[in-house]
């Protein structure tokens, strides 16, 4: 296998992991949460919230490490991090404990070994069929979402919740780390120099400033539309199990429905991806927004499995391609030297709309006893960010490698 495509299985391993014990096995962790701790819904889901607003921080300082130093070096750091966050969640004796994992061990786990430092790599390695790698590399975090989910839940019904969590993260970690090692190469030239430097001044690696990212209408546009789809997502998956349970679906199977979602966003990442070469990334996010908004209204009539998994399908499908296209188009607009501080900035910038979007539906699912309001918002949002995009100005071609 050649250096560029070892590279792509390599970030599937890692993103595998990250998603898949972070974000998708959330929700087969949450439910044993709250009974653990008789904490509401709302409490548990604060968590997630802690994991984001701290991983949307830490964005921007690791977009400018990895667009100078090793990303390499970065994604060993994340691989141990992950480990040790998940470990300490392990003994926690109070909910607070876990907020303290999530908000300040894990988030170096979910930035360094998540798609910051994967698509970098990806930008710098390809220059032809980087649509298609992209779309690859993106597959580790469906593939996480579909083992792991099912992986914590059927541990934790042999071992109990702390020893399958403790098990699983500290051999994924070793796992990942082992990967990493192997796999894992900063740039197709890369000079002794740069392998000594972890993290320099972002200046001198030449590119946009902050500031002039930020100045820029498309950078708002861009941060909003994907926002507003990551929010109806995560929302979404960190309490779909909880959703799938009210409408009489059993536990193994709710956690089930997060792989559902999981597998057909690899096809969606696979499928959007190769498509990317020959559409723009704008038309192609806009036709993702509009299947999501179609799976969504499913949701309201899912009564049954079968329903359900006809809108988890449509909802896999477009998240998994907005995915890969947010990587597009950041690249599209602020070119391979300024990417990973551009996507560390995007994530940070749309804090108010993901960090909390899952207790929200927690607190509407307390004071209502059903998730129809999340449901009904999150399809009148994504229908202003298929406005915005419409809008989106024509990219700046000029600084781009």
């Amino acid at each position: 296998m050649s250096r560029p495509w070892a590279i792509v299985g390599s970030t599937v391993a890692t993103q595998a992991a990250q998603a898949g014990l972070l974000i998708y096995g959330f929700s087969a962790l949450a439910l044993q949460l709250e009974q653990e701790f008789g904490a509401t819904r709302f409490e548990v889901m604060l968590a997630t919230t802690c994991l984001s607003l701290a991983s949307s921080a830490l964005g921007p300082v690791a977009g400018r490490w990895v667009d100078k130093g090793s990303a390499r070096r970065l994604m060993l750091i994340g691989a141990a991090m992950l480990g040790l966050g998940l470990a300490l969640v392990s003994v926690a004796q109070a909910i607070w404990q876990v907020w303290l994992a999530y908000a300040l061990v894990l988030p170096f786990g979910n930035v360094l070994l998540g798609q910051l430092t994967s698509a970098t790599l990806i930008t710098r390695w390809f220059a032809e069929r980087r649509g298609r790698a992209m779309g690859i590399s993106t597959l580790g975090t469906s593939l996480g979402g579909f083992i792991f989910p099912v992986l914590i839940a059927t541990a934790s019904e042999a071992m109990g919740w702390r020893g399958a969590l403790l098990a699983i993260g500290l051999i994924t970690a070793a796992t990942m780390a082992l990967i990493v090692w192997l796999g894992i190469r900063d740039r197709p030239e890369e000079p002794k120099s740069e392998q000594a430097c972890a993290a320099l001044d972002i200046d001198s690696a030449g590119g946009l400033t902050i500031a002039q990212i930020i100045a820029q209408p498309a950078f708002w546009i861009i941060t909003v539309a994907v926002g507003v789809k990551l929010a109806t997502y995560i929302g979404l998956v960190n309490n779909l199990a909880g959703f799938a349970r009210e409408i009489g679906v059993e536990s193994i199977a709710a956690a089930g429905m997060v792989s559902v979602l999981s597998i057909t966003s690899m096809v969606g990442k696979l499928g959007f991806g190769t498509l990317a070469e020959r559409f723009t990334p704008r038309a192609l996010f806009i036709l993702a927004i509009a299947l999501t908004i179609v799976g969504f209204a499913l949701l309201l009539v899912a009564y049954g499995m079968m329903a359900l998994v006809v809108a988890c399908v449509l909802l896999g499908l477009s998240t998994g391609g907005m995915l890969p296209l947010w990587n597009l188009i950041v690249a599209e607009y602020f070119g391979e030297v300024s990417f990973g501080r551009a996507l560390g900035l995007t994530s940070l910038a749309m804090v108010p709309l993901t960090a909390f979007a899952s207790p929200f539906a927690g607190w509407v699912f307390d004071r209502t006893g059903h998730y129809d309001g999340v449901i009904w918002g999150s399809m009148v949002s994504l229908a202003v960010s298929i406005a915005l995009l419409t809008m989106l100005p024509p990219a700046n071609r000029e600084e781009k490698h």
